[in-house]
């Protein structure tokens, strides 16, 4: 068949493409045909819409760009077209041509055409398309999957390996149940005899350009498409306000380009991934702080949606906060740039500048919700105030908040958002002090803390750097309350104690409590239960082990003096509750008096008692022969084996070597091993 259709200014259908050349061939470097995999369903059904209305209608639409090698044979004149970018949508194009004819029953007619166009990814992929436009299919199909599956002789259920002939399949029955393409007459016709639907065809030979360098071009080409969908949809949805139209005219192609430009990659040249980036954050929180409430009723946005995205700023509220957003990106990486978050992260964001650039550069708008909530709240600050002195003691006041308060989900946005930009304020803890704030979607017992460090910091300057200090800790997040506790004098925290309580703090807490951790077992640090004993996952600020602290300060930070007697007493102690140590009967006093006859009688090493570097313990009945306890009982019965164990005790594997301390292997406890320890408490060892 023959078009009548005369292109202009390199104006092409599809179907006049073809005619155009011998062959158009996708080649063997080209990624297989994405449009139809099952993952893009809602922008596969989106794009078939958008075509079904056009044809419908007859509103003629633009898509966009084709680029390609062209290669001629003058011998047999020949030529080949090799599409270099628009190979998704020229396959749909393809696909939607083939299945216009298919349902007028033209195929016959349209077959040498269509058998133009080729895939040479893989086999399969050119012989389905090869196979359909030959074989006979009937109308009265209800799937062209299942149809190709379980009644087409011709077709090899292996094809559909080939992700291009799952997406081929996926992208027909998309088309079948269209049912404004259905219900449209002449629909081969209006393909290949009108431009309804074309694109602009541009040769590379016609520029002078090689397939290498245009490449390049093409991989950062293709993130122009959403970037200049959604500007135009924006233009379009501000248009009344010429104000603010002409104010992201004049910026959007150069002041925030220049902002955004140290963010790209090593020889890219253009930045709308990362302008679409910094957007999909900006309508997120934009989204999340109207509360949807009676004005929207969904409960989510889809960021890859130009509609959505465009749909948040119907307001000069929104707009405006979208100018200021990108506005404050030097500020931001400048001024706050340089705020530590997270000192005690060693291999991840740490900074302020960090989160800007993890969601400018990766996207990362919602996988981390702490920090898109500080950067929410550093943009709060920056658009209320000037100048940026106060901004470090806001930014770590919202920190140690956001990150102490479990529920950050994004159901939950819509209350924190709010509730952070009440918190703006460029003297943050004279804020708190004040009676009528109210922040109650914040954890309150961190709230309550933030409240109290503001207290001190108002009587005493000299807290601050000694509180930020404390809270950039590894072991306390911001979260400090049990040190407060710890360094009070008559209900008051102590200045100096704090000081001196904080340095006794980082001895015991240095290689992870190695040197005092199994003087913790018989503390509150561990709970026991019938059948296992376990410790609190926050142990790092349990009261004992503040208590531990303290005792350390108050013996001149002496860490092995204050173990010494802590030992001492607690054999004393047993020996008078028990009369026999070997009567000692309950799980946790047991593995501590074990644990002081491992390391001090015997001399053994810490992990020759914390197994496999595990700190739980469950334990057995002494089944077979290798092990040995010196205790006569536990829980009623007798020979029972301790057990190593991390995240949960598998019972059913019996008494493993490799998971019992070394003092309960077979003599492992040596002789008299009771005798020792009293001799130990008496100071005698």
């Amino acid at each position: 068949m023959s078009t009548n259709f005369n292109t202009t200014d390199n104006k092409y259908t599809f179907w006049y493409l073809l005619n155009q050349f011998t062959k158009v061939e996708i080649p063997i470097i080209q990624r297989d045909y994405a449009q139809g995999r099952p993952s893009e369903a809602k922008i596969r059904g989106k794009f078939i819409n958008h075509l079904a209305d056009a044809l419908k209608h007859r509103n003629p639409i633009e898509l966009d760009f084709v680029y390609g090698m062209i290669s001629e044979n003058e011998r047999t004149l020949q030529s080949l077209f090799i599409p270099i970018d628009g190979q998704q949508r020229l396959t749909t194009l393809f696909l939607l041509h083939w299945y216009a004819a298919w349902k007028e029953d033209l195929l016959n007619d349209a077959k040498d055409t269509l058998l133009r166009f080729t895939y040479e990814t893989r086999p399969s992929a050119h012989s389905f398309l090869n196979f359909i436009c030959k074989e006979i299919i009937p109308q009265t199909i209800t799937t062209f999957r299942e149809y190709f599956i379980n009644e087409a002789r011709w077709f090899d259920n292996a094809w559909m390996l080939d992700p291009s002939v799952e997406a081929f399949v996926v992208m027909l029955d998309c088309i079948h149940d269209n049912e404004t393409i259905n219900s449209t007459s002449h629909l081969f016709k209006t393909l290949t005899t009108t431009d309804i639907i074309s694109f602009y065809f541009l040769p590379l030979r016609e520029f002078g350009l090689n397939e290498e360098i245009y490449t390049r071009m093409n991989a950062r080409g293709k993130q122009l498409t959403p970037f200049e969908k959604f500007k135009s949809k924006l233009f379009s949805a501000i248009e009344k306000n010429e104000i603010l139209k002409k104010e992201i005219e004049e910026k959007i192609e150069y002041k925030w380009v220049d902002y955004l430009w140290p963010y790209r990659e090593k020889d890219v040249y253009t930045i709308d991934k990362y302008f679409m980036n910094l957007l999909r954050f900006i309508v997120l929180i934009t989204f999340y702080e109207r509360n949807l409430g009676e004005k929207r009723k969904k409960a989510e946005i889809d960021l890859n949606d130009e509609d959505q995205l465009v749909s948040v700023f119907d307001d000069a509220d929104s707009v405006k906060f979208m100018i200021n957003a990108l506005d404050l990106i030097p500020r931001l990486r400048e001024s706050a740039g340089n705020i530590e978050l997270y000192p005690w992260e060693n291999n991840s964001v740490r900074t302020m500048g960090d989160i800007l650039e993890d969601v400018i550069v990766n996207n990362a708008h919602d996988d981390a919700a702490t920090n898109v909530l500080l950067l929410y709240a550093a943009m709060q600050y920056m658009i209320k105030y000037k100048e940026d002195f106060g901004i470090k003691d806001y930014l770590i006041v919202v920190r140690n908040m956001v990150y102490n308060t479990k529920d950050k989900s994004q159901r939950e946005w819509p209350r924190l958002l709010p509730a952070l930009k009440t918190l703006t304020s460029d003297n943050i803890y004279d804020l708190l002090l004040k009676p009528d704030l109210r922040i109650e979607v914040i954890y309150s017992e961190q709230r309550k803390e933030e409240i109290r460090k503001a207290g001190l910091i108002s009587k005493n300057s000299c807290f601050k750097p000694l509180l930020q200090n404390i809270e950039n800790d590894t072991y306390f997040k911001g979260n400090i309350n049990a040190l407060l506790d710890g360094a009070c004098i008559k209900g008051e925290v102590d200045y100096d104690t704090l000081g001196k309580l904080y340095k006794a703090y980082k001895l015991i807490a240095q290689d992870d409590f190695y040197e005092v951790w199994g003087d913790l077992l018989a503390t509150k640090v561990y709970t026991q239960s019938e059948w296992r004993v376990w410790f609190d996952d926050n142990y790092e600020k349990n009261p004992d082990v503040i208590q531990l602290a303290k005792d350390v300060m108050n013996h001149g930070y002496n860490i092995e003096k204050v173990l010494l007697c802590r030992e001492q007493k607690f054999i004393t102690k047993m020996q008078t509750e028990y009369g026999d140590l070997s009567e000692v009967n309950q799980p946790k006093q047991q593995l501590y008096l074990l644990y002081i006859l491992s390391r001090r009688i015997l001399k053994y090493n810490i992990w020759d008692f914390f197994t496999n570097d595990c700190y739980r313990f469950g334990w057995l009945k002494k089944d077979k022969s290798g092990f040995s306890s010196p205790f006569k009982c536990l829980n009623d019965n007798y020979g029972m084996v301790y057990q190593c164990y991390n995240s949960y005790f598998q019972y059913n594997r019996g008494l493993l070597d490799n998971r019992t301390p070394k003092v309960l292997k077979a003599n492992g406890a040596g002789k008299k091993p009771f005798e020792k320890l009293i001799n130990f408490a008496e100071g005698e060892i």
